[in-house]
């Protein structure tokens, strides 16, 4: 795929000291000089970034600090990316929502999966968004695995009775313990499968969309890869967290009638792949410029890739619903 334009558009990136912007975000925004980029954390970065970058090291609440930010920005879209642990979300957004004039700038927030830290968390979250105009407004829930490449399939007068999506690694979770030992590969990876092979369908207009409030939960197994406790970043606790899951949904009375999601680290062979009543289409390299591509479609006013507030919701009600392991 050719790489996006963009137009003039500032873009700040709270969290800047954490592993995901250091690996994915900046090197993906690096690229484009349309960009002004503000990276902003609470502790020193410990990566060197271009000269023409904005460094904020305060707290995320600072009124003071945003006043300052905004007071440069003129003329250009701005973009506030939250890459932070989700039980912060709602003293930032309480922050942006009272800085003075901000209803008169062009905002987008974007707050990454899973959304929240759990169901309460996300409840409380939802409702501030929802009591306030300009949050409601400017925030959109942002899966990068919405804004792969998805290719059309046709089903011909088949029903949707199946879908299986399954993405497994080879690497393991060395470097990532601190997050992901207390997620875990179902809430890590959980939103990934289930909103990408809904709106695959949904792009081959298979179905309208998957009424995932309905599906009984047919089978659930997990697994933790040999050798995960043994990892120096536990700290010599034993983890009973898994790092694969197989998640089989069911209602005979919806389409697709059965859905799968599978996922797993440190597996034999890297699969990527979506399962189409049978028939397997391969997904493997068709991950370019997700978040490029987030900005493009801001900028077109194209929310048709976001998650929705109801999308959250339903996949924290399917994770409550989990049998406990």
């Amino acid at each position: 795929m050719t790489q996006p334009t963009l137009s003039p558009t500032h873009f700040v990136l709270l969290g800047a000291s954490g592993n995901l912007a250091k690996i994915k975000i900046i090197p993906a925004l690096a690229t484009q000089n349309e960009l002004e980029i503000t990276l902003w954390s609470r502790k020193l970065l410990s990566y060197t970034v271009p000269a023409t970058y904005q460094i904020i090291q305060s707290d995320y609440t600072s009124i003071e600090t945003w006043n300052n930010l905004l007071s440069g920005i003129s003329n250009k879209r701005l973009i506030v990316y939250l890459s932070l642990p989700p039980v912060s979300y709602q003293d930032i957004l309480t922050t942006i929502s009272q800085i003075q004039n901000i209803e008169n700038i062009s905002l987008d927030i974007i707050i990454e999966k899973p959304f929240a830290a759990d169901s309460t968390n996300m409840k409380q979250t939802l409702e501030l968004i929802q009591s306030s105009p300009i949050l409601e407004r400017s925030v959109h829930f942002f899966d990068h695995f919405l804004f792969k490449d998805i290719e059309t399939f046709e089903l011909g007068n088949q029903p949707l009775r199946t879908v299986t999506i399954r993405c497994l690694e080879t690497n393991d979770a060395v470097g990532r313990i601190a997050f992901y030992d207390k997620t875990g590969a179902t809430r890590d990876m959980i939103s990934h499968l289930m909103f990408f092979g809904e709106l695959f369908c949904v792009h081959s207009k298979l179905v309208m969309g998957f009424d995932w409030g309905n599906y009984n939960i047919k089978n659930y197994t997990t697994v933790q890869y040999a050798g995960y406790n043994d990892n120096p970043e536990l700290q010599g606790i034993v983890s009973n967290t898994e790092t694969y899951f197989d998640l089989e949904l069911h209602n005979p009375a919806l389409m697709p009638s059965t859905i799968r999601l599978i996922s797993g680290k440190k597996q034999p062979a890297r699969v990527w792949d979506i399962e189409i009543n049978g028939t397997k289409i391969n997904l493997i390299g068709q991950s370019q410029f997700e978040h490029l591509k987030m900005i493009k479609a801001l900028e077109n006013e194209d929310y048709s890739s976001f998650v929705t507030a109801k999308q959250v919701e339903d996949m924290w009600r399917l994770i409550d619903s989990l049998p406990k392991k």
